[in-house]
């Protein structure tokens, strides 16, 4: 299992570590564990919701409540309930379906 820092993170996504911590305190990520020296230790599964965030929020049309609509899928992924991550993620869709031409 790889683990990352943050500056790995930070590097591999393209964003400033400030910005990984960001994302901790507003909780789009897992809580990473810490080490003795209070080091965080980021894993394959945080780089795959660091994935998540970065394209859920970088999508330039987001009306209607579509933007909270993703931060709330964003955040309950991150909290590990995948199935309502999933439910969220179709009734997203559905939304863009009906309301983008």
């Amino acid at each position: 299992m790889n683990i990352y820092r943050t500056i790995d993170i930070a590097r591999e996504i393209g964003i400033h570590v400030n910005t990984v911590r960001l994302y901790e305190k507003c909780n789009l990520i897992p809580k990473p564990e810490r080490l003795s020296n209070g080091y965080r230790v980021f894993t394959e599964l945080h780089m795959e919701q660091f994935k998540l965030a970065r394209a859920a929020l970088q999508v330039e049309v987001l009306q209607n409540g579509l933007r909270r609509r993703a931060v709330d899928i964003i955040k309950v992924s991150a909290a590990g309930d995948y199935e309502t991550a999933a439910d969220l993620t179709r009734q997203y869709i559905e939304q863009v379906d009906r309301d983008v031409p």
